[in-house]
């Protein structure tokens, strides 16, 4: 029950994502993640973090596209797509 009560926003706002984005050209701007992050013995999670990408139109936009995300090792992984989607 609580698995799935944090996975279904998750994979909703995957799937707005694609439908939003998905095909479209973007240009990576920046990003910013809240400077506390989180170390957990090999693990690190960086929450808040925001994107800045120009759209299709030309528009500069700043948004929360996905929501945790975890380095281990150099490898990273999100750990929720819930978004501001």
């Amino acid at each position: 029950m609580a698995w799935t009560l944090i996975q279904n926003p998750s994979q909703s706002g995957l799937i707005r994502l694609i439908r939003r984005l998905g095909g479209m050209p973007i240009k990576y701007v920046r990003h910013a993640c809240e400077p506390n992050t989180v170390h957990e013995g090999r693990n690190t999670r960086y929450t808040g973090c925001i994107i800045t990408l120009v759209d299709e139109r030309g528009d500069t936009v700043t948004k929360r596209y996905f929501g945790s995300i975890l380095e281990r090792d150099g490898m990273f992984k999100f750990l929720s797509y819930t978004n501001q989607f």
